[in-house]
């Protein structure tokens, strides 16, 4: 049974229309979806043992409540770890989380380029009081996508101080200067797009996008926790990839998803790399950075496949541990709202 809090008022216990009511995998996991009235649709997969009951408080919001973009996972008990066959993997328990909602898809060129365009650089004419968040953040030309922790940045940056993502209309269009400091992703055999996964950027660097996104939202955003991440790449019945236990080269973009090379796609091609809770791109494109660190601060923990893993590394057990200011081609980053900091 499903418990339904705050449904009374809406008058959902004797009208939910059922959206969807379907078996996921062997687990025997079962995925509800209820839509009424002024409420955002919201996903329940509840993981339920045989002969057992299950029941699980949910909690409705109303349309605008949930940031645009961004999916609800309600609170309550999952599998965490417990993948064999990854040996960095932890082991298998029972984990609970609070409710959260967290980005759909990752954090894109497009929305990270209105962040480095939104900074004060050092010559501007207007600077900001030194106290100023901006101030506190650094230049933006200390978060531009890179190659390296200091070099090797791949977005120009035009006289008037603004940064563009190089893209292949916008280097047909471009000045000859502008397109000698524009660089390709390195691997990639394709220019960038504003709707791909932002890559190259450090920890760091998605902590500054969160602090940042927080003030344009007037709500505190900020990097899952791998717990968090987890559960909402996996939902609650521990399985190995978002798509259930068997992988297929096609339903994520991988190493060998292409005919060609590997690359990077826009965030909402491989529709098939969907969590019960609605998160895309957990097994590929972009690995993402979380908050919680490993080795006493050293590191940083990183979730999540992409376009140059396969094998073990797109299983969504799977976890890296790069420094806070470390970058690589396939870095990327989501974010997370808290409801009740909200």
């Amino acid at each position: 049974s499903v418990q339904k809090r705050n449904m009374q008022d809406a008058g959902l216990d004797d009208r939910t229309r059922e959206a969807e009511n379907s078996m996921l995998n062997t687990r025997h996991s079962t995925l509800h979806t209820g839509i009424e009235y002024e409420y955002a649709p919201v996903r329940v997969p509840l993981l339920i043992g045989r002969c057992a009951d299950e029941a699980a408080d949910v909690t409705l919001y109303r349309e605008g409540e949930i940031p645009d973009g961004f999916v609800q996972v309600h609170e309550g008990k999952f599998t965490y770890g417990g993948d064999k066959e990854i040996s960095f993997a932890n082991v298998k328990e029972t984990k609970e989380t609070g409710e959260f909602f967290i980005s759909k898809f990752h954090t894109t060129c497009g929305e990270y380029l209105e962040f480095l365009n939104d900074f004060w650089e050092p010559d501007s004419p207007d600077p900001p009081n030194p106290r100023s968040w901006k101030k506190l953040l650094g230049p933006a030309s200390s978060r531009v996508p890179r190659e390296s922790e200091k070099a090797g940045f791949y977005w120009p940056c035009g006289a008037d101080g603004r940064y563009a993502v190089p893209t292949a209309p916008w280097l047909a269009q471009a000045s000859p200067e502008m397109k000698e400091k524009a660089r390709k992703l390195a691997q990639s055999p394709v220019d960038w797009e504003e709707d791909w996964p932002v890559f190259g950027v450090s920890w760091e660097d998605a902590i500054a996008y969160a602090a940042w996104l927080s003030r344009r939202l007037g709500r505190v955003a900020g990097l899952a926790h791998d717990v968090m991440w987890e559960k909402g790449a996996r939902g609650p019945d521990g399985r190995f990839y978002a798509f259930g236990d068997q992988f297929d080269d096609t339903f994520a973009n991988t190493f060998r998803s292409h005919d060609g090379p590997p690359r990077p796609c826009v965030v909402d091609s491989f529709p098939h790399d969907e969590s019960p809770y609605g998160m895309r791109g957990t097994c590929g494109n972009g690995s993402q950075w979380c908050v919680n660190d490993v080795e006493n601060g050293r590191r940083r923990l990183l979730r999540g496949g992409s376009w140059i893993y396969f094998g073990l590394f797109v299983r969504a057990a799977s976890r890296q541990a790069p420094a806070p200011r470390g970058v690589f081609e396939p870095y990327s980053f989501r974010t997370v709202v808290l409801p009740r900091l909200a």
